[in-house]
Formats: structure tokens, C-alpha cells, sequence
């Protein structure tokens, strides 16, 4: 397979996380505006758990009425369109609870690249950076699930040399969020508390395409496609697409091949610094 093209049977995947204080109704209507400002990805099938059921309402009526019905507890719902393979996950809370047990509202959503012509790729990370401004995201991505599934080997790997600090469990849930950033991926979404920290200089100075979002964050792409699977690639490291994001924010801002662990905060903001630059702009979601 060419490091340049993705595999026919890949697909093509997006997932953001944010802890916005805004209240959930707030956030999940958002994702509905999102939703319908992208027709190609509105949904067909929605609920709480597989088997999704046909809509019978417009997707916003359904959100209504799973936020009536969830009242105070967590909001989580599954939609997409079964016919062309696409599944997406939203997971909302009243309260991440930064203090005690950190946690993070949630969009996921996953399509078969081989049914994508490139405008229907770039309106799928598009619809992607809407999503990320409606439930304000600090950090996102759109790749592929073939370059996922070779980070995650990279990472076992690096482990299993002794070239990587494996995780300290005893950190509450998702305390790596405060240490690194994931990776280098197709498309970056980087949330105003990193525009802030690092200037919006430094991004615009790497990749191919950059947008300034309404929400304060920016979206850089590192390739005008998604860069496929190199096999012969053996550290997180090695892809040259990569490079010129470590140059200009810091290689020890993301996850890569060293055994120093970072402290929170000491390379990328905290969780509290990125609720802090968290938004109430009601029109986000529409960028």
C-alpha cells in the first residue's frame, strides 16, 4: 500500500473531546445545528443503543426528546445512516467534575473512505470542526483508522522497549490530557486555550491549510488528504508530515518515544485553563 493513499477498506474517523461548562441542552442542540448545516451527514437512525431506530421526527426532535427524557443524568445518543456505514457517538454530562474524576464530553464518528469522493471527504472534516465548535472542544482530529491502529502498535512497541513511560494509573481519568497532546493527525483541531498559550503565529507557520474557528480554536490541516500507512514507519515520530508541528509547538507537547513524563500543564494546558477558555457564544456550531 502507498504512504500516500489509505487503504480502500479504511475509514475515515473523527473524535473530540471538551469539558464545557455550558449546560448539555445547550451543547446537544448545537450538535443538531452542526448536523443539519452538513445535509450529507444528517441521520437516519438514531437512540441510546444499537439496534438505532428509524427517525420519526427531525433529528432535533429527537435530541428534544431524549434531553427531556434524560432530565439531569449524562446524555449520550447514537446516530447516523446504517445504509452508507456511518455511526457517530455523542456523550454529554451535567458536570465533568475537573476535581474529583476528570472526564470529557465526546463526539465520534467513523465512515468508509472508499464511498467518499474528495469533496465528500473535506465536508466530513468540515461537518467534524462544526461538531468540535458546538460542544467546545479543546483538542480534535479527523484520520484514518488504519493510521489509528498503527499508532496504537507504535505505542505498544515503544512500551515494550522501554522507550515510553507507561501510563501512571493511579492519575485520575484522563489526567494525559493535561501532559501531551495525542498526536499529529490529517486535520488538528486546537482549542483557544492552546492558541493562547502558543500564539497564533506558531500555527500559522505549519501545515497545508489553516482556519481560524468562530469559537476561538483553530483547525490545521497537515496534508491536503489523509496521509496513508507507511509500514515501514517504526516510531511515532518518523512521518515527515509530522515534523513541522514539533518543530513550531514543541515535540514534548505530544505523545512520542521518550520516557520523561511531562507534569501537567508544564507542555500543554490543563483541563481547568481550557474550561476556563470554554465559550457561551450561541452561535457556535455554526461556522
Amino acid at each position: 500500500m502507498s504512504p500516500d493513499h489509505p487503504g480502500a477498506g479504511d475509514l475515515l474517523v473523527l473524535s473530540g473531546d471538551s469539558v464545557s461548562a455550558r449546560p448539555v441542552a445547550d451543547l446537544a442542540r448545537g450538535v443538531v445545528t452542526a448536523t443539519e448545516a452538513h445535509p450529507r451527514y444528517t441521520p437516519t437512525r438514531a437512540g441510546t443503543r444499537e439496534p438505532l431506530r428509524k427517525l420519526g421526527s427531525d433529528f432535533g426532535g429527537f435530541v428534544d426528546d431524549e434531553l427531556a427524557r434524560s432530565a439531569d443524568r449524562p446524555f449520550r445518543i447514537l446516530f447516523g445512516d446504517p445504509d452508507r456505514f456511518f455511526y457517530a457517538t455523542l456523550d454529554l454530562f451535567p458536570d465533568p467534575m475537573l476535581d474529583r474524576a476528570p472526564r470529557t464530553h465526546v463526539v465520534d464518528a467513523a465512515l468508509p473512505i472508499a464511498s467518499l469522493d474528495a469533496e465528500a471527504r473535506d465536508d466530513f472534516a468540515a461537518w467534524a470542526l462544526d461538531q468540535y465548535d458546538a460542544i467546545g472542544v479543546f483538542h480534535g482530529y479527523v484520520t484514518t483508522s488504519d493510521m489509528q491502529g498503527q499508532r496504537k502498535s507504535l505505542i505498544a512497541q515503544a512500551f515494550d522497549r522501554g522507550e515510553l513511560a507507561p501510563p501512571d494509573w493511579a492519575d485520575p481519568t484522563y489526567t494525559s490530557f493535561d501532559r501531551v497532546v495525542s498526536d499529529v493527525y490529517w486535520v488538528n483541531y486546537f482549542g483557544p486555550a492552546f492558541v493562547d498559550r502558543w500564539g497564533i503565529d506558531r500555527f500559522e507557520a505549519i501545515g497545508r491549510r489553516l482556519t481560524r474557528r468562530p469559537s476561538g480554536a483553530v483547525a490545521v490541516w497537515a496534508a491536503d488528504a489523509p496521509p496513508g500507512v507507511d509500514p515501514t514507519v517504526e516510531r511515532l515520530t518518523d512521518y515527515p508530515w509530522k515534523a513541522p508541528f514539533y518543530a513550531a509547538l514543541g515535540i514534548d507537547a505530544f505523545t512520542h518515544e521518550t520516557t520523561a513524563a511531562p507534569e501537567p500543564g508544564q507542555f500543554v494546558p490543563t483541563l481547568q485553563d481550557h474550561r476556563a477558555h470554554g465559550s457561551t457564544d450561541p452561535e457556535r456550531g455554526k461556522g
